[in-house]
């Protein structure tokens, strides 16, 4: 008899689990990345979003407060404006404080705005 040529039944199922077994760990990796790169989209949108609910910001003795919503997108956004007291004199500097998320954690905006002058309480 010749020598056997080809492969057994026993070869090919182990060499099919093997093929198995690497296609899911690679598209549990595709599948992480998609994620990944979702979030860094949804992050950078709300950045900009932040970005442009602070550059519409009014100041004045009547901008104190607080005042939220909702993109069209479903991001939701809250602005906040406070007097930033400098030794109780009427100055013009506003606390403002901008944070817009989606799913997962906010993107915060923080920072002094100057506007019309008030009287410190």
């Amino acid at each position: 008899m010749g020598g056997q040529r080809g492969f057994t039944l026993l070869e090919i199922l182990v060499a099919l689990a093997i093929l198995g077994l690497s296609a899911g760990v690679m598209l549990g990796a595709l599948n992480t990345a998609a994620n990944g790169s979702r979030a860094a989209a949804d992050r950078a949108v709300a950045l900009s979003v932040a970005q442009s609910l602070l550059a519409a910001q009014r100041f004045g003795p009547g901008a104190f407060g607080e005042r939220s919503g909702e993109t069209a997108q479903g991001f939701a956004w809250d602005v906040t404006i406070k007097p930033w007291a400098a030794g109780g004199a009427a100055i013009g500097v506003y606390w403002v404080r901008v944070a817009v998320a989606r799913a997962g954690a906010p993107v915060v905006l923080t920072t002094l705005e100057t506007g019309p002058a008030y009287a410190a309480r």
